[in-house]
């Protein structure tokens, strides 16, 4: 409450202050040189109560969202609290932060889709791994919103992209579990990648995890940095995000590859999936089978990786 008191006591200082510049400026009885002096400091004191009120009001809109209850993420500022839930919590925990972006995005502007296709992603990455000792790369940054809800950032969502808030992206010296800044996108791999080596040579033991969407996955940055991986065999995890959705629509032949292939499984699975079809069982079964057979899996396992998938990422 001091600290309150003092800083509502020293705005109303610079604002007198600032009042008194004013005043001596219009009265004509400065010289030339003490006008720009007193000109200087007024600019000074005008940014000082400017940034003061702009405190003022982020912690107004901090203060208007904590009025709104979130259950589950009331309980997690840290993955440290994250790992004390229980694996039945994570799915409320999933709609908390679902609504929580909803709620503040929709006020301050910034990327909904990408970063609503990754809360069950960033929940079960943070739950399992040890971060920060182990590294998750985010691909460009759009998606890690729900990253940064679990991070610490809770409550400094609403500044997003702001004068003195946040950043949209991930940004290393905004939070020690934002280990790998870019605007860019399929930079991800590159970065885990050279993670990994400096690791190994440095003899340490950490794990890194590179997470991309099926749009960065179409640059050729991103098969250059896999078909090294695979064949220096690093010990590192690539998370491929295939929710095609990216900020335009994706292009290009691998693109399109993924798109038809899943499309027409889908398709012919729905077909043989018929409820008043008696071998649904089976089908199913020969569905799913010829789903990962037929996926890009064994294009990742001739580069050198093994491949797990496709997975339902929503499904915690």
């Amino acid at each position: 409450m001091n600290k309150k008191n003092n800083k509502i006591g020293n705005f109303e200082k610079d604002l007198k202050k600032l009042q008194s510049i004013l005043d001596d400026i219009e009265s004509d009885k400065l010289t030339l040189e003490d006008s720009i002096q007193k000109y200087k400091e007024g600019m000074e004191l005008s940014k000082k109560c400017q940034d003061a009120l702009d405190e003022a009001k982020q912690v107004i809109k901090v203060l208007k969202m904590s009025n709104k209850n979130y259950p589950v993420l009331d309980q997690v500022d840290l993955p440290s609290d994250l790992r004390d839930l229980d694996v039945k919590q994570l799915e409320n925990l999933a709609s908390d932060i679902r609504e929580y972006i909803l709620d503040t995005i929709s006020k301050t502007g910034g990327h909904l889709a990408a970063g609503l296709g990754t809360v069950e992603l960033s929940i079960a990455l943070h739950y399992i791994f040890n971060t920060p000792k182990d590294k998750i790369i985010w691909d460009v940054g759009h998606q890690c919103y729900p990253h940064k809800i679990l991070t610490g950032r809770k409550n400094k969502l609403n500044s997003i992209r702001k004068y003195k808030g946040i950043s949209g992206f991930l940004k290393i010296n905004e939070s020690e579990y934002d280990v790998f800044g870019a605007g860019h996108s399929s930079t991800s791999i590159s970065a885990a990648l050279g993670m990994s080596i400096a690791r190994d040579i440095k003899g340490q033991e950490y794990n890194i995890i590179s997470v991309i969407g099926d749009g960065g996955m179409t640059a050729g940055m991103s098969f250059e940095a896999m078909c090294h991986a695979g064949y220096i065999k690093k010990n590192m995890l690539v998370v491929l995000n295939d929710n095609e959705m990216s900020i335009s629509p994706n292009v290009g032949a691998l693109n399109k590859y993924l798109t038809r292939l899943l499309s027409a499984i889908k398709e012919k699975g729905n077909k043989f999936l018929d409820e008043k079809n008696p071998i649904k069982k089976i089908a199913k079964a020969i569905k799913d089978n010829t789903q990962n057979i037929l996926t890009p899996g064994h294009l990742f396992e001739e580069i050198g990786f093994s491949y797990y998938g496709p997975i339902d990422g929503h499904d915690i």
